[in-house]
C-alpha cells in the first residue's frame, strides 16, 4: 500500500509504503512529493516535487527502489529561487508548547548583519510547497527574501502534541462544550502568540533580527492572529491582516457556538464583558503596538469593527476593498481576480518597506504613500507624547 503523508515534526509531503510483512519505508526526496499517481500494479508512479525554494517539476517514482528521478520542469521560469536558504525550525513558547515553521533568509545574508523580518501564518500549512496559496495568500514570500527581509513561516502549536490543546479545539466548535472560555483563548489563541514571540526572540537572541523592525502578516485564520498578536504583544511594529474580522463583537449573530465557546457568549453582557476585553482586539485596540493595515474581498463588519477602534486609538490603520467583477459582486475570500492579487502583494511590500524600513515608495508604485506619510508623523508625535 502506498500512502501519501505529511510529516509534522519537517513539515513536507511524502510517501510511505507499507509492505504486507509490516515494513515500512519513506521515500527519501528533496522538499515534498505531492499530486502523485501510480500504475495500477504499484510499480511507477509519476509526482510533483516541490518545496520553498525548488519549484515544482514533474518526478517519476519507482516504487521497489525508492528512486524519485526528474522528467520535466514545470516552472522553470523561476530557477533563480533555488538559490534562496531556508531552514526548518521548531521550538517550545513560554507556555510550554512546540511549534514548527521555516526561516528564509534573504539573498546575500551576511551573518554579521542584523536584518527586518516578518512571521507569516495561517494556522497549519507552513511547510515544503514553493506556493501555498492559504498561507502565501498575497504575501510574496520568496520575493520578500529577495528584498532582503528574513520571512518567518510559522505553524501554530499543533493540537495533537497534547490532550489539552486538543480539548481546547474542541471546546471552541462544540460552543465551549469540556473547557472555561478564558483557557479556550489561553490555548487558541495566546498560545499562538507566545510562539511567534518565542521565535521572534530567538532570532534576535542570535543577532539575525533588528527588533524595531519585525512584523505579522496572515489571511482568514492567519488574520484573527494576526490582530490578536498586535493587541497583546509589543514586539511587532507592523502587519497585514488578509480578509478578516472573526473575534469582534459584530461577527458574534453569525457565529455564535464558537463565540459561546471564545466569550462565553454574546457581547454586551456582565457575564461576558471581561472576556472580550481581554481578547477582542477592538476593545484592546489602545494596546495596539503598530500600524495596521487589512486587505479585504467584502466589506467585513468586523474589520470596520477593528479598524474604527484602532483609528479612534490613534493607532495608523488602513483598510483596502478589494473589487469583485463587477459592482453586484464581490472579490472571493481567495481571491481569484489576477489584477488584485498584483495590487495586494506590491501593496504589501510598500506597506512594509514604509512601516519596517521607512521606505518610501513612489505613489504610482504606492498609491496611498502620503496616507501613511500623515498617519506615521501623526502616531510617531502621539507617542512622544505618552
Amino acid at each position: 500500500m502506498l500512502v501519501s503523508v505529511r510529516l509534522l515534526d519537517s513539515s513536507r509531503y511524502s510517501i510511505l509504503l507499507l509492505t504486507k510483512d509490516g515494513q515500512r519505508r519513506l521515500y527519501p526526496a528533496e522538499g515534498s512529493l505531492t499530486r502523485c499517481s501510480f500504475d495500477t500494479g504499484l510499480l511507477t508512479g509519476a509526482c510533483i516535487q516541490q518545496g520553498l525554494a525548488l519549484p515544482p517539476r514533474l518526478v517519476s517514482v519507482d516504487v521497489l527502489t525508492g528512486r524519485v528521478r526528474p522528467i520535466a520542469d514545470l516552472a522553470s521560469r523561476y530557477d533563480a529561487l533555488r538559490r534562496l536558504r531556508f531552514e526548518p525550525r521548531s521550538w517550545r513558547n513560554a507556555m510550554g508548547y512546540a511549534s514548527t515553521g521555516f526561516i528564509v533568509w534573504p539573498s546575500r545574508y551576511v551573518p554579521t548583519k542584523r536584518y527586518p523580518l516578518i512571521v507569516i501564518t495561517h494556522g497549519s500549512d507552513a511547510d515544503e510547497q514553493f506556493v501555498s496559496g492559504g498561507l502565501q495568500w498575497n504575501y510574496p514570500v520568496q520575493l520578500l527574501a529577495q528584498r532582503g527581509y528574513i520571512v518567518a513561516l510559522v505553524n501554530d502549536p499543533s493540537p495533537h502534541q497534547s490532550a489539552t490543546l486538543t480539548q481546547a479545539a474542541s471546546a471552541w466548535s462544540n460552543c465551549g462544550e469540556g473547557m472555561p472560555p478564558r483557557k479556550v483563548q489561553d490555548l487558541n489563541w495566546l498560545n499562538g502568540v507566545a510562539s511567534y514571540e518565542a521565535l521572534v526572540r530567538n532570532l534576535v537572541d542570535a543577532g539575525a533580527v533588528d527588533p524595531t523592525q519585525v512584523g505579522i502578516a496572515g489571511y482568514s485564520r492567519g488574520s484573527q492572529m494576526v490582530n490578536v498578536a498586535m493587541t497583546n504583544s509589543n514586539i511587532f511594529r507592523t502587519a497585514s491582516g488578509g480578509d478578516g474580522g472573526y473575534l469582534e463583537p459584530a461577527v458574534w449573530r453569525f457565529n455564535r457556538c464558537t463565540y459561546a465557546g471564545v466569550f462565553g457568549g454574546g457581547p454586551g453582557k456582565t457575564s461576558t464583558e471581561a472576556l472580550y476585553r481581554r481578547l477582542a482586539p477592538s476593545y484592546r485596540a489602545d494596546k495596539a503596538s503598530g500600524a495596521i493595515l487589512q486587505q479585504m474581498a467584502e466589506p467585513r463588519a468586523g474589520a470596520v469593527d477593528f479598524y474604527q477602534s484602532l483609528r479612534d486609538a490613534g493607532v495608523p490603520a488602513q483598510i483596502t476593498l478589494y473589487p469583485g467583477e463587477s459592482e453586484a459582486s464581490d472579490e472571493t475570500h481567495f481571491f481569484h481576480i489576477p489584477a488584485n492579487r498584483m495590487s495586494a502583494m506590491r501593496e504589501n511590500l510598500c506597506w512594509f518597506d514604509f512601516w519596517l524600513r521607512g521606505i518610501s515608495g513612489s505613489p504610482a508604485e504606492c498609491p496611498r504613500i502620503e496616507d501613511w506619510n500623515k498617519m506615521a508623523l501623526d502616531w510617531r508625535n502621539r507617542e512622544s507624547n505618552k
